[in-house]
């Protein structure tokens, strides 16, 4: 993963992203640059520090990084559920000279994945019971 770093805290204005990392002239990748920089700046604001801000070969990934409890972890969840996938990682105090590490991150992709019908689900006949409610 390419990273290219964007130091957002809650004080930055919006004001587009560097000559650098501009994304080029096609509308799915400027959706996706337009969301991905939206998560960022409510993820820094959330979490109360600088967001990382990296291109992946889909789209983007945005980091916050923590050593501690933010005050306003249901906010951080939620603003990370605005992605098309989220997560968050854990490193314990033993690997970190007795620092807990946290980092909660969220991707944009350029194209959002459409659902897919599972082969199990093709193969259902009408009648099977599966989407029936018994109304007994």
């Amino acid at each position: 993963m390419l990273y290219t770093e964007h130091p957002l805290t809650p004080q930055t204005p919006h004001d587009g992203a560097n000559d650098d990392s501009e994304p080029t002239t096609s509308t799915e990748r400027e959706d996706a640059w337009a969301r991905a920089w939206v998560i960022a700046e409510r993820l820094a604001r959330a979490g109360g520090a600088r967001t990382r801000l990296a291109g992946t070969d889909s789209g983007y990934r945005i980091e916050l990084h923590l050593t501690g409890p933010t005050s306003n972890e249901l906010e951080v969840v939620k603003v990370i559920g605005l992605g098309d996938r989220w997560g968050h990682r854990y490193s314990s105090p033993a690997r970190n000279d007795g620092v807990a590490k946290h980092c909660v991150w969220s991707e944009v992709h350029r194209k959002r994945a459409e659902p897919e019908e599972s082969p199990l689900m093709s193969h259902r006949l009408p009648g099977d019971g599966i989407d029936e409610v018994d109304g007994a």
